[in-house]
């Protein structure tokens, strides 16, 4: 993983070593998921070829879903399953045999937004934690424990929560923006910065990460390999910390 950047206080004051954080990556198909694996995520997210919200990805099928689960679990990764679609009813009906598969392969998760999915998911995946997608847009923590008392593990909060948030983070950004598009979030990022909100920015765009930074730590397989000011920093020291030396 590239270097990222960090604005304003650190996390918001919370230091990384009171917390452990799991750095959930997502993985459109083999190669990003290797690419997860290398880099050092503790869990990933990715989808099969049905019922998952991002179709333009390459996505998994069934015999490379089980390949998938099985590479991921030797190296200590949990596999979050997207199944987040708001299915029709012949859609519905096609469910059952799909989470029952997802069981049997040891998924660890499945993440959805519909309450029909959620209950056949407890039906036909009993050993399946049932996650929330940020597509139910949870927005109160009335709404978070009604989702947790019917059984949920995790909820991903909705976009839409903070108007003003204390902590931004900015994961790849500007990737696939033209350059209007990408100043247009680059000066986002800064003035929620002055407004006093911390910045973190994952990039794999050097570029960028030079440009923005304040301070700039690099990650390799999971290890942080250097903490660098943002003024004036040191690009070879930078680089070679990028491939882990």
């Amino acid at each position: 993983m590239g270097p990222g950047m960090f604005r304003g206080p650190f996390l918001g004051g919370i230091s990384l070593n009171e917390k452990k954080i799991e750095l959930l990556a997502p993985a459109g198909d083999m190669e990003r998921l290797e690419m997860a694996l290398a880099y050092g995520a503790d869990a990933v997210y990715l989808a099969g070829t049905t019922f998952g919200m991002r179709s333009f990805a390459g996505n998994f099928s069934p015999e490379e879903l089980k390949t998938a689960v099985e590479l991921c679990h030797s190296r200590g990764v949990r596999v979050h399953v997207t199944c987040n679609t708001m299915p029709r009813n012949e859609e519905a009906a096609r469910l059952p045999e799909w989470l029952e598969y997802l069981d049997s392969l040891g998924v660890d998760a499945v993440i959805l937004a519909d309450m029909g999915v959620f209950s056949l998911a407890g039906k036909y995946a009993p050993h399946v934690e049932r996650h929330i997608s940020t597509q139910a847009s949870v927005v109160n923590y009335q709404s978070a424990r009604a989702w947790y008392d019917l059984g949920a593990k995790r909820v991903i909060l909705a976009r839409e929560l903070e108007a003003r948030p204390d902590l931004l983070i900015a994961v790849h950004p500007t990737r696939g923006l033209d350059i209007g598009a990408t100043r247009y979030v680059h000066d986002t990022m800064i003035e929620a910065r002055d407004s006093g909100c911390a910045v973190l920015l994952i990039s794999a765009d050097f570029d960028e990460i030079l440009e923005m930074s304040d301070r700039i730590l690099v990650m390799f397989e999971g290890q942080i390999m250097g903490e660098y000011s943002g003024k004036n920093p040191p690009i070879e020291e930078i680089s070679l910390a990028m491939a882990g030396k």
